[in-house]
């Protein structure tokens, strides 16, 4: 057998960004590191637009976002891979949605085409702060009534409230057989709790594992701060997590990097393949 292929996978928001994006010394490590031929990406909740104009084709390798619904080539802006709810449990989670009056928001992907519906009323003041925090976002498609959110090329669904209408909603959806369902504080807003539905299987961790076969990478190395996070840290072979982590997301990492700077990942890159 040959020398072993490490794939270095980062979060991106708290991990590898600050709230003003990416900082310069980041992006020069990581541009070496490419150099070198390491191979290093990220895996993302966000969605491939956001990702492309946050961090363009800085990893040059697939990056998966959506956390882990779909893997995307930076390069060409290909689909690599797509993981799509079946459009009979799009229909159920929206029919759970309309008799607790909680309007959620239904991400599709056509294509490489990538749309957000969306219902404004008065009840979905947690969408409408979404989208005043992303002035612009092309993605967004509001729609008129209920019964014009898609049900087709759904790779997620995501419910914002607060804690209580979630776990009704959780509660309402019980453990459905072709479902991951992931909850989540909004590290924006402390009173706002995020439910995410995917298809059967979908992780960061699955499509992290799933890349690295593609990469034939027989090692995992991964970063993160937050819960959806621990998908991730389980396929990987050493992990590390924010200091400003959940507790759990600490606890499942084999060490813990200081966040202040907004650095941490790079300069531990940077040591471990000597280019400090």
């Amino acid at each position: 057998r040959g020398m072993s292929k490490t794939l270095f996978v980062t979060d991106l928001d708290g991990t590898f960004l600050t709230s003003g994006g990416m900082r310069p010394y980041t992006e020069e490590i990581v541009r070496r590191a490419r150099v070198r031929g390491t191979l290093i990406t990220c895996a993302t909740a966000r969605s491939w637009l956001t990702t492309t104009r946050l961090v363009g084709s800085t990893f040059g390798l697939p990056v998966v976002v959506h956390n882990g619904a779909a893997t995307v080539d930076p390069v060409t802006g290909r689909v690599l891979v797509r993981h799509l709810l079946p459009a009979d449990t799009v229909r159920q989670i929206l029919i759970c949605c309309e008799e607790l009056g909680v309007p959620p928001m239904v991400h599709t992907l056509s294509g490489s085409a990538e749309r957000t519906a969306w219902l404004p009323n008065p009840s979905s003041r947690h969408v409408s702060q979404y989208w005043e925090d992303r002035p612009g976002d092309i993605r967004s498609m509001p729609v008129s009534s209920w019964a014009h959110l898609p049900t087709e090329t759904v790779i997620n669904v995501s419910i914002i409230s607060n804690r209580t209408q979630i776990d009704r909603m959780r509660t309402m959806l019980g453990e459905m057989a072709d479902t991951e369902i992931l909850v989540r504080q909004d590290p924006r807003h402390p009173n706002t709790v995020w439910m995410e539905v995917a298809a059967c299987g979908v992780s960061k961790g699955s499509a992290v594992r799933e890349l690295a076969n593609r990469l034939d990478a027989d090692r995992i190395v991964a970063f993160g701060d937050d819960l959806n996070d621990l998908s991730l840290f389980a396929v990987a072979d050493v992990s590390f997590a924010m200091e400003d982590a959940p507790y759990e997301v600490r606890e499942c990492a084999t060490g813990v990097l200081e966040s202040s700077s907004g650095e941490s990942v790079a300069r531990w890159l940077a040591s471990e393949i000597g280019l400090s």
